[in-house]
Parts: structure tokens; sequence; C-alpha cells
């Protein structure tokens, strides 16, 4: 068989092309939570300042399950429970928090109260969307904070007919660009209200992340509570040079044949 050399290096040269090119890789669910039950010790356990010590269980409205937790106290908190087993974040691109939360103060005396997610760093990097409602429209200060110093906050309302208690829902994506977060009304349209921090990304979280839950203990407050609905953590794979090399070599492979066929 004889191979143009120009031919040749073209098929090279396309090789390469698409070993340069990035892959699209699916993404993997590492953690789907739809509090359907719940017990402590299972995949969660309790944060570093304690689970909340007033109820801490699944509950059933009659078309969803949630889980409520509620803390009653001297010092204004925030308790909950973190993941039992770290993420790892070895080979992986891209890590996306998705969760639906609610705050509320039952006694709508106009006392804070608060829900978050938090992504927590083995480096001591952390994110946090919170969500927190004094009870009354227009008041809602939902936040984005994390470790490197950004605090965005908005006040967009979620409140219902009869009541502000709707659910809202928290997307934290963490990659090579950094960190961003995007808000969901409690109809599931995207709200306006959305974060970034360039400077936070995958890479300053270390090696691993745990995921937390927590809701604000509010000082003498009976009746402060955190709703969770639901928690899902998915994560990206960086694309394996070897496999991108094959893609390369089999199509230097099929363009050569082609050639030779001719």
């Amino acid at each position: 068989m004889i191979v143009n050399v120009g031919h040749l290096w073209k098929g090279i040269a396309l090789a390469l092309l698409l070993t340069a090119l990035p892959l699209s890789v699916p993404a993997a669910i590492v953690l789907d939570e739809p509090f359907d039950s719940f017990v402590l010790g299972t995949t969660w356990q309790a944060t570093p300042a304690g689970a909340p010590n007033e109820t801490l269980a699944f509950v059933n409205d009659g078309t969803t399950t949630y889980l409520h937790m509620a803390s009653i106290g001297a010092v204004s908190e925030f308790r909950g429970i973190e993941t039992i087993a770290p993420i790892s974040l070895a080979g992986v691109a891209s890590l996306v928090v998705d969760v639906r939360l609610r705050p509320i103060n039952e006694g709508g005396n106009g006392t804070p109260s608060a829900a978050e997610v938090a992504v927590l760093g083995a480096s001591g990097e952390f994110s946090r969307a919170v969500a927190s409602s004094p009870y009354s429209p227009g008041a809602w200060a939902d936040s984005y904070i994390d470790s490197d110093g950004t605090n965005v906050k908005t006040d967009f309302a979620h409140c219902a007919s009869g009541g502000c208690d709707s659910y809202r829902r928290f997307v934290l994506t963490i990659d090579g660009a950094g960190t961003s977060m995007a808000a969901y009304n409690a109809d599931g349209s995207l709200n306006a209200f959305s974060a970034s921090n360039p400077a936070l990304t995958l890479a300053s979280y270390g090696s691993e992340v745990d995921i937390a839950l927590r809701q604000m203990q509010v000082a003498n407050e009976v009746a402060a509570r955190g709703f969770f609905d639901s928690v899902t953590v998915s994560t990206t794979a960086i694309p394996e040079p070897t496999g991108m090399m094959l893609l390369g070599l089999g199509a230097l492979g099929l363009f050569v044949l082609r050639r030779r066929n001719k």
C-alpha cells in the first residue's frame, strides 16, 4: 500500500485536532435524596454545631415528603445535618448541588428564620445558599455567601396567596470557572437573582466536599423551622486523555483507509 505523505500528515493533523477538543462527558448523580425516609446515621450525620433538637424527621404533606427540622435554644446558630461520606473531587470537572427548601416562622411575629445548603470543602473553603424569611413580603434576604468574601443578597418574594411559605430552589455550580448560583421561584421559573465568584474554583475546595443542610436556631423562638424537599448532587468527570487519543487515532485510521480505497 502506498500512502500519500501529504494526506498522511493531514490525517495526523486531524487526529491531533480531535484529541485537543473537549469530549462531552455525561453528568453522574452521586447523591439523590428525595427524603422519602430519613434516619440519622445513614447518609447524614449531625453538623459540628449539632443536630436540631426539636424535630428531625420526614413528613408527608399529602403530596410530597420533606425533611422537617427545628431547634430551640438561647443562642442563634445554624444546626442541621451533613453527608457522612464526603464526595471526592478526584477526576471531577464540575459539581452541581440542586436543593429545594423553605424557611418558616410559624408564629408570624417577624423573627427571622432561615434554612440553607452549604458546600464544605476539605480545604476549608465553602459556599452557601441561604433562604431567610422574616415572614413579611418584600423583606426576604435570600443570599449567596462564600468563604472568599462574596455575599450577595436580594429581596424577592416567594409568597403564594395566603402565605409566604413557598419552596424555593437553589442550584450551586462549581467548576474550573468558579462558583455560581441560580435561584428559582416557587413555580419553578428562573429568578433574576444569581451570584458568581470566578475566584472560587473547584480546585479551591480541596480533594473532597461535604454537603450540609442547616436550619437557623433562633434564640428563644419556638417555631422557627426549615423544610427540605430534595437534594441532588451530580458531577461531571474530566475527559481522560487516553480516550481522547484513541478517538483521534481512530479518526486517523479511517482517514488513511478512505485514501487507500480511493
